[in-house]
Protein backbone atom coordinates (compact mmCIF):
# COMPACT_ATOMS: atom_id res chain seq x y z
CA UNK A 1 0.00 0.00 0.00
CA UNK A 2 2.99 2.14 0.72
CA UNK A 3 4.61 1.77 -2.55
CA UNK A 4 1.46 2.95 -4.41
CA UNK A 5 -0.34 5.97 -1.80
CA UNK A 6 3.37 6.79 -0.90
CA UNK A 7 5.93 6.37 -3.19
CA UNK A 8 4.17 6.34 -6.06
CA UNK A 9 2.60 10.06 -5.13
CA UNK A 10 6.19 11.34 -4.20
CA UNK A 11 7.57 9.56 -7.77
CA UNK A 12 4.89 11.88 -9.48
CA UNK A 13 5.32 14.91 -7.17
CA UNK A 14 9.63 15.04 -7.65
CA UNK A 15 8.72 14.99 -11.39
CA UNK A 16 6.24 17.15 -11.53
CA UNK A 17 8.27 19.99 -9.75
CA UNK A 18 10.99 18.75 -12.38
CA UNK A 19 8.79 19.39 -15.26
CA UNK A 20 7.54 22.84 -13.42
CA UNK A 21 11.22 24.31 -12.83
CA UNK A 22 13.00 23.11 -16.21
CA UNK A 23 10.70 21.99 -18.49
CA UNK A 24 7.68 25.09 -17.98
CA UNK A 25 8.06 28.53 -19.62
CA UNK A 26 7.04 30.50 -17.68
CA UNK A 27 8.15 28.89 -14.73
CA UNK A 28 5.07 27.10 -12.01
CA UNK A 29 2.59 24.59 -12.04
CA UNK A 30 -0.39 22.78 -9.99
CA UNK A 31 0.18 19.79 -8.32
CA UNK A 32 -3.21 18.05 -6.37
CA UNK A 33 -2.33 15.39 -4.15
CA UNK A 34 -4.87 13.01 -3.23
CA UNK A 35 -4.86 12.15 0.36
CA UNK A 36 -8.06 11.06 2.80
CA UNK A 37 -9.88 12.13 5.91
CA UNK A 38 -8.69 9.08 7.51
CA UNK A 39 -4.98 10.36 7.47
CA UNK A 40 -6.29 12.00 10.63
CA UNK A 41 -8.71 9.79 12.08
CA UNK A 42 -8.21 6.28 11.09
CA UNK A 43 -10.98 3.75 11.69
CA UNK A 44 -10.91 -0.21 12.52
CA UNK A 45 -10.11 -2.46 9.08
CA UNK A 46 -8.08 0.79 7.21
CA UNK A 47 -5.02 1.21 9.71
CA UNK A 48 -2.73 0.85 6.72
CA UNK A 49 -4.04 3.29 4.18
CA UNK A 50 -4.52 6.14 6.76
CA UNK A 51 -0.79 5.38 8.25
CA UNK A 52 0.25 5.89 3.45
CA UNK A 53 -1.79 8.60 3.63
CA UNK A 54 -0.92 10.59 6.64
CA UNK A 55 2.74 10.04 5.75
CA UNK A 56 1.36 11.78 2.30
CA UNK A 57 -0.04 14.87 4.01
CA UNK A 58 3.53 14.89 6.30
CA UNK A 59 5.68 14.62 2.70
CA UNK A 60 3.72 16.69 0.82
CA UNK A 61 3.96 19.75 3.47
CA UNK A 62 7.53 19.41 3.85
CA UNK A 63 7.80 19.57 -0.26
CA UNK A 64 5.50 22.94 0.12
CA UNK A 65 7.72 24.43 2.53
CA UNK A 66 10.67 23.20 0.31
CA UNK A 67 9.76 25.15 -2.62
CA UNK A 68 11.10 28.60 -3.77
CA UNK A 69 8.02 30.70 -3.62
CA UNK A 70 9.82 31.88 -7.16
CA UNK A 71 9.07 28.52 -8.81
CA UNK A 72 5.28 29.36 -9.07
CA UNK A 73 4.45 25.91 -7.34
CA UNK A 74 1.41 25.51 -5.52
CA UNK A 75 0.30 21.89 -4.31
CA UNK A 76 -2.80 20.96 -2.51
CA UNK A 77 -3.82 18.02 -0.45
CA UNK A 78 -7.82 17.05 -1.41
CA UNK A 79 -9.16 15.16 1.49
CA UNK A 80 -11.83 13.27 -0.44
CA UNK A 81 -14.49 10.99 2.06
CA UNK A 82 -17.15 8.45 0.77
CA UNK A 83 -17.07 9.23 -2.82
CA UNK A 84 -18.89 6.61 -4.93
CA UNK A 85 -15.78 5.24 -7.01
CA UNK A 86 -15.06 1.68 -7.80
CA UNK A 87 -12.41 1.47 -4.91
CA UNK A 88 -14.99 -0.38 -3.50
CA UNK A 89 -16.05 -3.33 -5.96
CA UNK A 90 -12.04 -3.93 -6.25
CA UNK A 91 -11.36 -4.20 -2.53
CA UNK A 92 -9.36 -7.39 -1.51
CA UNK A 93 -10.47 -8.38 1.38
CA UNK A 94 -8.08 -10.33 3.42
CA UNK A 95 -9.67 -13.44 5.44
CA UNK A 96 -10.57 -13.43 8.98
CA UNK A 97 -7.20 -14.20 11.15
CA UNK A 98 -8.60 -16.90 13.55
CA UNK A 99 -7.74 -14.72 16.71
CA UNK A 100 -10.71 -12.53 15.84
CA UNK A 101 -13.25 -15.75 14.46
CA UNK A 102 -14.66 -15.88 17.91
CA UNK A 103 -15.83 -12.54 18.92
CA UNK A 104 -18.35 -10.82 16.30
CA UNK A 105 -18.10 -7.77 18.87
CA UNK A 106 -14.40 -7.14 18.06
CA UNK A 107 -14.23 -3.43 15.77
CA UNK A 108 -12.95 -5.44 12.67
CA UNK A 109 -15.65 -7.67 12.93
CA UNK A 110 -18.18 -4.94 13.47
CA UNK A 111 -16.65 -3.23 10.10
CA UNK A 112 -16.44 -6.14 7.83
CA UNK A 113 -20.11 -6.43 8.74
CA UNK A 114 -20.51 -3.32 6.71
CA UNK A 115 -19.65 -5.35 3.82
CA UNK A 116 -21.08 -5.65 0.96
CA UNK A 117 -23.79 -2.62 1.32
CA UNK A 118 -21.48 -0.10 2.36
CA UNK A 119 -21.00 1.32 -0.99
CA UNK A 120 -25.38 1.89 -0.54
CA UNK A 121 -25.67 2.75 2.57
CA UNK A 122 -22.08 5.24 3.20
CA UNK A 123 -20.66 6.25 -0.41
CA UNK A 124 -22.51 8.72 -1.56
CA UNK A 125 -20.24 11.68 -2.84
CA UNK A 126 -20.63 12.42 -6.47
CA UNK A 127 -17.57 11.82 -8.30
CA UNK A 128 -18.73 14.59 -10.90
CA UNK A 129 -18.78 16.75 -8.53
CA UNK A 130 -15.71 16.18 -7.31
CA UNK A 131 -13.78 16.50 -10.76
CA UNK A 132 -15.80 20.09 -11.09
CA UNK A 133 -14.55 21.29 -7.50
CA UNK A 134 -11.04 19.71 -8.48
CA UNK A 135 -11.21 21.49 -11.77
CA UNK A 136 -11.82 24.68 -10.11
CA UNK A 137 -8.86 23.98 -7.59
CA UNK A 138 -6.19 23.14 -10.04
CA UNK A 139 -7.46 27.05 -11.57
CA UNK A 140 -7.16 29.15 -8.36
CA UNK A 141 -4.67 31.87 -7.90
CA UNK A 142 -3.92 31.14 -4.15
CA UNK A 143 -5.16 27.41 -3.61
CA UNK A 144 -5.35 26.02 0.00
CA UNK A 145 -2.76 23.61 0.97
CA UNK A 146 -5.94 21.37 2.09
CA UNK A 147 -9.46 20.67 0.95
CA UNK A 148 -11.71 18.59 2.45
CA UNK A 149 -14.10 17.13 0.18
CA UNK A 150 -17.36 15.45 1.18
CA UNK A 151 -19.06 16.70 4.84
CA UNK A 152 -17.63 13.31 6.62
CA UNK A 153 -13.84 15.19 5.46
CA UNK A 154 -14.98 18.30 6.95
CA UNK A 155 -16.39 16.93 10.03
CA UNK A 156 -12.65 15.02 10.67
CA UNK A 157 -10.97 18.47 9.73
CA UNK A 158 -13.02 20.53 12.31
Amino acid sequence: MFDVLLWGAENVMREAIRCFTDVNRPMGGRLLNLSSQKAFIPQVGTVHYAAAKAALECLTEGYISELDPEWHIKITLIEPSLFRTSMIQSRVTEPIHPAYESNPSLPTRKYRALYPDIEDTHFDGDPAKFAEVAYKLSRLDDPPIRLPLHRVALESAR
